[in-house]
């Protein structure tokens, strides 16, 4: 039987120090793991934006309120999430696809 976090925390016993050690070993490597990801991006999206000139972004601002007005008719952001979950997913299943094919047993 293997052991998993589900099943530890779905027994109504009091879960013994190993188990404990190894749920706490889980919960601090994912935090360790998103807040690694989220400093990430943040400095990512951080150098993004000082790449932009500052007289662009004061010609942009004025294009803010136009944006807003749009979204209120037409939701650009799910559309921008949306298109950017198929991109995704295609490109996972592409690559699945492309990995399965070079496996001479399978494609």
């Amino acid at each position: 039987m293997f052991l998993s976090v589900g099943n530890i925390l779905a027994s109504g016993d009091q879960p013994s120090w190993w188990e404990s050690a190894i749920i706490n070993a889980l919960q601090t490597f994912w935090n360790w793991l998103s807040d690694s990801i989220s400093d990430l991006v943040d400095t990512g999206f951080g150098y993004l934006l000082e790449m932009i000139p500052l007289d662009w972004q004061a010609n942009i601002e004025p294009m803010k309120v136009w944006i807003e007005i749009a979204n209120s008719w037409i939701p650009l952001d799910y559309g921008i999430t949306l298109l950017g979950t198929y991109y995704t997913f295609l490109a996972v299943f592409v690559t699945v696809k492309f990995i399965l094919k070079l496996i001479p047993t399978v494609g």
